[in-house]
């Protein structure tokens, strides 16, 4: 017989008379399947005070109010007992597993009569029950907050709703019915589209402009109408697929983009540019237009990718329709000359807005709306116009205004509901209030001249990146047009470091400290607003 376990732990099992697995005679069998039974029986006592507790808390709903606070204070008692009753598994067993389940049950009842009496008595009042009040309110108490909140919006006036309205034509997000000055070009887009379908060939077709100016939009414009012609049965069925460089993270992955937009399939980037040249070898069913945009970050050294992408519209067998949008204008240029001959044939520019057709578009889309003065949507495109052209610029400074004029509006009442010049030119402060604008204005000559020169390599390449020689380069022309004496190389690339030390601009590790690329790292929009504004 083995020697019973001290007890150094409450917590721990104690088994006295344990006997031993070696005397074959099926006592340790039996003194085994015992614990067990107890075990369970411990457990099924836990259960029980568990499940009369959860029945006890629904009928505390029951009472009235001061009934259940007198309620919980027998809660309180009840919950300490059974805390003392009620313990684990292992404490059962730790006093040889020794209270039945039957007295265990009684003590329950017996404890909560006890508390009960205890309690002092209160007499029931005549007030709605506190079950059917909580129902009453838990039906009615939302719809009648959220009448609450309408009737607010409606005691002010009623151009607070006007306000929401504008802010919601005004986004970026919400197309419009028909495109205002891009007459034009859609016609243009939409007539190569239509004479390469009906004659079933393909072709390339150069989009090119500064950001905010309308290319995407309204070449998606004219695949709508494209589609309407389709179901009308005026011409013939064609696929389309939109893909944008920026999706990916490699140039070659555009190939698989294209082929899983193409066949709903994953395959590897230099799987897809085989299948895609399979597809070539034989004669398509129906045509189909691709459209690129943000072409000019698919550029490469070899220049492979473009040359495949604008390839494959003259193969025998093809009916690829490329629409390839960029923001370089001379991109062409500065491609291969296999790859301008294919480009330069059709080229679409679109000049950026200028503050008569930037005031057209905010109007257009106000139109069933008395929100704005007159003078306050043309004060917004001119000061846009005098940045950059962008439209998407001119619609938030829009919607920024008027957030603020319905601020103003709610502090004070007998303010004017509309949109006033101050409200806009309040929000293209806001706009332009960056840190790094602040940095930018307060910044030396020099460097501003440094951050033109990036500018301007932009507007004429499309890239973001460029080498610290070239940026040199154009700073010394700045200089020399402007008849300023300019800094040596030892003097600019102090600059360099001090516009990289305020992040307005990132620095590449390289080798060569003239061959480093240059990123900058404001919007262009930004920059042309600090030095249109400092002149």
């Amino acid at each position: 017989m083995s020697t019973p376990i001290k007890q150094e732990n409450p917590r721990q099992y104690q088994f006295r008379n344990t006997p031993s697995r070696n005397t074959g005679d099926g006592a340790y069998e039996k003194y085994f399947k015992n614990a067990v039974k107890i075990h369970q029986q411990s457990v099924d006592l836990r259960r029980s005070l568990f499940a009369s507790k959860l029945d006890d808390e629904i009928s505390v709903k029951k009472v009235t109010t001061k009934q259940m606070s007198a309620k919980k204070t027998v809660d309180v008692d009840f919950n300490i007992n059974d805390e003392n009753l009620i313990s684990s598994d292992e404490d059962a067993m730790s006093v040889d597993l020794e209270i039945p389940v039957s007295k265990s049950r009684r003590s329950v009842a017996v404890i909560k009569r006890e508390s009960m009496a205890r309690t002092p008595s209160v007499k029931k009042p005549k007030s709605t029950p506190l079950s059917r009040r909580s129902t009453f309110s838990a039906v009615k108490s939302t719809p009648s907050m959220q009448k609450r909140a309408a009737s607010r919006i409606d005691q002010t006036s009623d151009a607070l709703s006007l306000y929401e309205k504008a802010r919601i034509k005004l986004h970026v997000a919400n197309t419009p019915d028909c495109l205002p000055c891009r007459d034009k070009q859609f016609s243009d887009i939409y007539n190569f589209i239509e004479t390469n379908l009906r004659n079933q060939t393909g072709g390339c077709m150069y989009v090119c402009g500064v950001p905010g100016t309308g290319k995407t939009l309204t070449t998606r414009q004219v695949i709508l109408c494209l589609k309407e012609g389709v179901s009308d049965k005026i011409l013939a069925p064609f696929k389309f697929i939109e893909v944008n460089a920026f999706q990916v993270t490699e140039p070659h992955q555009i190939y698989k983009l294209i082929y899983k937009e193409l066949t709903n399939e994953s395959v590897s980037a230099e799987n897809a540019v085989g299948l895609l040249e399979k597809k070539f070898e034989h004669k398509s069913s129906e045509p189909i237009v691709l459209l690129v945009d943000e072409l000019d970050m698919l550029c490469t050294k070899k220049q492979d990718v473009l040359y495949n992408l604008f390839d494959w519209p003259y193969k025998k067998n093809s009916k690829w329709i490329v629409i390839a949008i960029a923001n370089a204008m001379n991109l062409p240029e500065q491609v291969m000359s296999k790859i301008s001959s294919r480009l330069g044939l059709s080229r679409l520019i679109f000049q950026p807005y200028n503050h008569g057709e930037l005031e057209e578009i905010v109007r257009l889309r106000l139109q069933e709306l008395n929100v704005f003065e007159s003078d306050a949507i043309l004060y917004a495109a001119r000061k846009v116009a005098a940045v950059s052209g962008d439209a998407r610029r001119a619609l938030e400074i829009c919607r920024r205004a008027t957030e603020l004029a319905e601020r103003d509006s709610a502090k004070n009442s007998k303010s004017s509901n509309l949109v006033t010049i101050s409200n806009v030119d309040q929000a293209v402060k806001q706009m332009f209030s960056s840190a790094k604008i602040t940095l930018l204005t307060h910044s030396s000559k020099m460097e501003k001249m440094f951050m033109k020169a990036i500018t301007l390599l932009y507007q004429k390449s499309g890239m973001e990146e460029t080498s610290l020689n070239r940026i040199i380069e154009t700073y010394n022309f700045l200089c020399r047009a402007e008849n300023i004496q300019p800094l040596n190389r030892t003097q600019l690339l102090n600059v360099c470091c001090s516009l990289a030390a305020t992040k307005i601009i990132l620095l590449e590790p390289c080798k060569n400290i003239y061959l480093q690329r240059v990123r900058c790292n404001m919007s262009t929009d930004d920059i042309e607003y600090v030095l249109n504004d400092n002149k």
